[in-house]
């Protein structure tokens, strides 16, 4: 089921990034442009029991290794966080991290066309 509700969502706005599946990193994407962001739920996500807006920063209690901005939710399931960005001047580049977001305490990454993971918060801890 997990896989499906990201697979799904790579093929919503498809138009707006492109998406891409890396071993040690998992599914993420590339725009040129920040503005589908606008196309995004703006509803609010709650993990571990943070309740987490758009626009706030989070780690999701060490999920990431630093800091990143919660952009809002593409769909019922995914939300869209960004990374960073290579600002050049003639090609911009702008990267976003979906996580599905199953339970308050259990999140998901897709690694491959097959296959992905659910990480499980217990005991202050992402296994």
């Amino acid at each position: 089921m997990e896989i499906e509700i990201l697979k799904d969502q790579v093929e919503i706005s498809k138009s707006a990034y492109e998406a891409f599946l890396c071993g040690f990193q998992g599914l993420y994407y590339k725009s040129s442009s920040r503005e589908w962001e606008s196309s995004l739920s703006k509803e609010s996500i709650t993990v571990c029991g943070v309740k987490i807006k758009a626009g706030d920063k989070t780690t999701l209690n060490d999920f990431f290794s630093r800091q990143i901005e919660y952009i809002g939710k593409e769909n019922k399931h995914s939300a869209i966080f960004f990374i960073g960005s290579n600002e050049n001047i003639l090609f911009p580049e702008y990267y976003y991290e979906p996580v599905g977001i199953v339970t308050e305490n259990r999140l998901f990454k897709l690694f491959s066309n097959n296959g992905g993971r659910d990480f499980n918060y217990i005991k202050n801890e992402w296994k």
